[in-house]
């Protein structure tokens, strides 16, 4: 580069301007990163849900707890009357 070139440059100008595209550089990643994260994360729950092994275990534990739940219920019931 001719020195007349170098000389003309503002030094602190330039600093500026690549920190500025520094800073926007890594905002831009980070939304980036996180848009990223939540595209994985919505297709590995829908992946997960949408197995029928899955579903029909997890309707199977609904139904125990439920169970269990009125099972406590009635033996309470129980133990007032008595």
């Amino acid at each position: 580069m001719p020195d007349s070139v170098v000389q003309n440059c503002n030094p602190k100008e330039t600093t500026f301007t690549v920190k500025s595209w520094a800073v926007v550089v890594v905002i831009l990643g980070l939304f980036g990163w996180f848009g990223i994260q939540a595209i994985n994360h919505e297709s590995r729950i829908t992946r997960i849900e949408t197995q029928y092994d899955f579903i029909s275990k997890s309707l199977g534990t609904v139904e125990v707890v439920t169970k269990e739940i009125r099972d406590n219920q009635l033996r309470l019931q129980r133990k007032e009357r008595d």
